[in-house]
C-alpha cells in the first residue's frame, strides 16, 4: 500500500474529516506554499492534493512540489481547468472532485491509469466517501459545472423577480426530483467556490453564460 500523505487547504469541506484521520496532513494556503519541504514527503509514495485553489496556485503549488517531491499526485480540480492542468504536470496521474458537497457522498475521480486507484479509493472510504470512476475531466468535472450554472440561473432569476427564493428551490425539489433547491444547495457547497468555478468556466471558454449572477457575489 502507498504511503499517502494529504495536503489540504482551511476551505476544503473535508478538512474536518482530513484531520481526524490516521492519514498525515498539511494544511495548505497560496501564501505558505514555499514553506514546504522536502522532509515532509520522505516517506510519502503518493500526496492527495485537496487544496481548493484557483489555477495560478495550482500551478505554483505543482512547480515547487516539483522540487521537493518527486512522486505522484492525486489533485482536487473540482473549481479548475483540470484537462489543462493534468496535461501539463506529468506527476499529477489523477484528479478527484470532492470539494463541492455532494448529496450522495459520491466524487467523481479520473485517472491516467489505475496504479493509484486501490489507494485512492481507500483514502476517501477511510474519510466516508465513494469515488466514482470518469474518463473526462474538461473544467470542474461534470456534477460541479452543471449544479453551478444552475445555481448561478437560479439566482439571475431571483435578481430578476421572475420568482422567490423559497418557490425557487421549491419547484427544484418537487417538479424535478433534486435533493435540494439551488440556493440551499449553493449554501451547503459555498458561494465562493461557486464563483471560483464559474469566473474559471468563463476565463477558459469565454462564454458570457458563465457570468456570476450579482446577486451570487453579493452573497460572498
Amino acid at each position: 500500500m502507498n504511503k499517502v500523505t494529504i495536503l489540504i487547504s482551511d476551505n476544503h469541506p473535508l478538512l474536518k474529516s482530513v484531520h481526524g484521520c490516521d492519514y498525515p496532513s498539511i494544511t495548505v494556503d497560496p501564501f505558505n506554499i514555499n514553506t514546504l519541504d522536502g522532509v515532509d514527503f520522505d516517506e510519502t509514495s503518493l500526496i492527495i492534493d485537496l487544496t481548493c485553489f484557483d489555477r495560478n496556485s495550482k500551478m505554483d503549488l505543482y512547480e515547487h512540489l516539483d522540487n521537493v517531491y518527486d512522486g505522484p499526485i492525486i489533485s482536487d480540480l473540482t473549481i479548475n481547468w483540470g484537462e489543462y492542468l493534468i496535461t501539463q504536470y506529468e506527476n499529477v496521474v489523477g484528479a478527484v472532485a470532492s470539494a463541492f458537497y455532494s448529496p450522495k457522498k459520491c466524487f467523481e475521480l479520473y485517472q491516467k491509469d489505475n496504479e493509484y486507484e486501490e489507494t485512492t479509493f481507500k483514502v476517501f472510504k477511510d474519510l466516508g466517501y465513494d469515488l466514482e470512476i470518469v474518463n473526462h475531466v474538461g473544467i470542474g468535472f461534470t456534477y460541479p459545472r452543471v449544479i453551478s450554472q444552475i445555481i448561478n440561473e437560479a439566482f439571475f432569476a431571483k435578481e430578476e423577480n421572475l420568482a422567490t427564493q423559497a418557490d425557487i428551490d421549491k419547484a427544484m425539489c418537487y417538479g424535478v426530483n433534486y435533493p435540494h433547491g439551488p440556493f440551499e444547495w449553493c449554501e451547503k457547497i459555498g458561494v465562493e467556490k461557486v464563483i471560483m468555478l464559474l469566473e474559471e468556466l468563463r476565463e477558459v471558454t469565454g462564454d458570457a453564460r458563465y457570468r456570476p449572477s450579482r446577486l451570487l457575489r453579493m452573497n460572498l
